[in-house]
């Protein structure tokens, strides 16, 4: 069975995406989605209207994934999927920009699943804290 997206019309203008931590910002709702950067657990609070979503938490481990609609122009929709569902997030008018946002905000939430690749805590470039030694370091003496 094939599944055929379309554009929604929906009264949600992402106007600002962040990263650090990871959220959605709505032309009339400062934070309507927020990425908690401990847990990867997502909170929805988009306000009043139709199709809007509020106290909702989204668990990492069910597997939440960005996804991008292009649009007529050169924006589209960003939505998200969980659990067999998908919500429209809101419109932007930057396609690239919101992918771009998308797949980084993808990244982050694959490192919070359970078995998650550590090898990339294997080949940190910051410095360790002093008294203690990198971990490539420690796997290497044990080898």
């Amino acid at each position: 069975m094939q599944c055929q997206l379309e554009m929604q019309s929906v009264d949600k203008q992402i106007v600002t995406f962040g990263t650090d931590p990871f959220y959605l910002g709505l032309a009339d709702r400062e934070c309507s989605l927020f990425v908690n950067p401990r847990t990867g657990d997502i909170l929805m609070d988009e306000g009043d209207g139709e199709g809007r979503v509020n106290g909702a938490v989204l668990f990492a481990d069910k597997e939440p994934r960005f996804l991008t609609l292009p649009g007529p122009d050169a924006g589209g929709q960003l939505l998200l999927s969980y659990r067999k569902h998908l919500f429209a997030l809101g419109d932007h008018e930057n396609l690239v920009a919101m992918r771009d946002w998308a797949d980084t905000a993808n990244g982050f939430l694959a490192t919070k699943l359970p078995g998650a690749d550590l090898s990339s805590a294997l080949e940190r470039e910051d410095p360790p804290a002093s008294g203690t030694k990198p971990l490539a370091e420690l796997s290497q003496q044990r080898g």
